[in-house]
């Protein structure tokens, strides 16, 4: 979707002052890159014709919202790079898109290591035991498969399924870093996006509602690393099941992108209170976890936008002295039903697995059918649950334009 919050920047974007220009443009291909390893960026025509054969991901096509936010990133670089006389043949084949968007974010990232001020930040996650995981085997099955993909140098699983303090709601987080080579060797990066993808099947047979896949950076963007694409604080407390234990990342200020995330979550959950209270759509349980999960991601994400980087976890009991009461009342009725989530999944759903997941190792694909077929939530339920979301509306009028123009020049 379109954020307001993007078309205010890309409007008022010479306003900035260089470092944020840096910033929103590496955010910007960042997530344009996130699209192309989680296959979110293809036609969801392709997205169908992939399904049943995936070698056809070559020549698939890669979304036109894509091809329109590749350019005006190419515009704004222009506007904070006037040197730059990068240009891209206009292809929209995924293999040739990715090989002109690894191209420009190559020669991004040079010009902004050399701008930006950063500083070293030393984690260190722990060795997988196999022993205290032997109750989700596909964190194991994960693990073998992550190894057998040549471009990924390491691979992390985080938040809770690393601690061990996972609930039936819990998602199977990882955080991948991919070899520099994908830069120049688009074939052999678009050959392990596909056994990424096969790889992800069993993310969802871990959790029949997961919403998302890869976490990730590239071993150059680890020397001008963005704290908001997952706080390197959060690396302390996860697993190693490939590569290197011990990271030094050097992070620069990134407030300006805590915020921007804040806004676009903030967005995200006005659009839909709007969908399912004000104009009536239905909801199941896959776009309640859905809704659900970017409730829990606010709190986390205000506190960043003041300079505590606390864990997922820890931002419920932290953020109570920052939001009003009626909000944190609404945050704890909303825990109250991850804490209890329980269900059990239909005849239907238990096939989709079997075919989508097991057999065929398509998720894009078992997304689209879940989020069809999973169960309805009773009207009743859903007042109650996201009527109340309508609170955040006083944060989103907080985080409002002005903060992102003031003193920037």
């Amino acid at each position: 979707m379109d954020y307001f919050i993007d078309n205010i920047i890309y409007d008022n974007f010479s306003r900035l002052n260089i470092d944020k220009q840096l910033e929103y443009i590496h955010t910007s291909v960042h997530s344009i890159l996130d699209a192309i390893i989680n296959l979110n960026a293809i036609t969801n025509k392709d997205k169908l014709r992939i399904t049943w054969d995936i070698n056809l991901l070559n020549s698939a096509q890669v979304d036109q919202n894509y091809i329109e936010k590749f350019e005006s990133t190419l515009h704004l670089y222009k506007i904070a790079n006037e040197n730059s006389d990068f240009h891209w043949k206009q292809d929209a084949s995924f293999k040739n898109f990715t090989h002109s968007l690894m191209l420009f974010y190559k020669e991004f990232l040079d010009y902004a290591r050399n701008i930006l001020n950063v500083s070293s930040v030393q984690t260190g996650s722990k060795n997988f035991v196999s022993e205290l995981y032997s109750q989700i085997p596909e964190i194991d099955k994960f693990k073998v498969e992550i190894n057998n993909i040549e471009l990924v140098k390491s691979a992390y699983i985080h938040g809770s399924l690393s601690t061990l303090d996972y609930t039936a709601f819990s998602d199977f987080d990882t955080f991948i870093i991919l070899d520099d080579r994908i830069f120049e060797d688009t074939q052999s990066f678009v050959e392990d996006i596909k056994k990424l993808y096969k790889a992800s099947s069993l993310f969802y047979i871990f959790d029949p509602y997961q919403h998302h896949r890869y976490f990730f950076a590239i071993e150059k963007e680890i020397s001008v690393y963005n704290n908001s694409f997952l706080p390197t604080n959060v690396f302390n407390d996860s697993t190693c099941l490939k590569g290197e234990i011990d990271r030094i990342f050097n992070t620069y200020n990134a407030d300006f992108s805590h915020k921007l995330a804040l806004k676009r979550v903030l967005q995200m959950v006005e659009s839909l209170h709007d969908n399912y209270i004000n104009k009536g759509k239905d909801i199941n349980l896959w776009k309640l976890k859905g809704f659900l999960s970017y409730i829990f991601l606010i709190p986390s994400l205000y506190l960043e936008t003041i300079g505590i980087c606390p864990y997922k976890k820890e931002s419920f009991v932290l953020i109570e002295k920052y939001f009003p009461t009626k909000l944190n009342e609404y945050i704890n009725f909303s825990s109250s039903i991850r804490a209890n989530w329980q269900y059990k999944l239909t005849y239907k759903e238990k096939i989709l697995r079997w075919v989508f997941l097991k057999v065929k190792k398509a998720p894009l694909f078992y997304e689209y059918l879940m989020c069809s077929y999973s169960p309805k939530v009773k009207t009743k339920d859903k007042l109650k649950i996201l009527d109340s979301s309508l609170y955040f509306q006083e944060i989103n009028t907080e985080i409002d334009q002005e903060v992102f123009f003031e003193n920037n020049k």
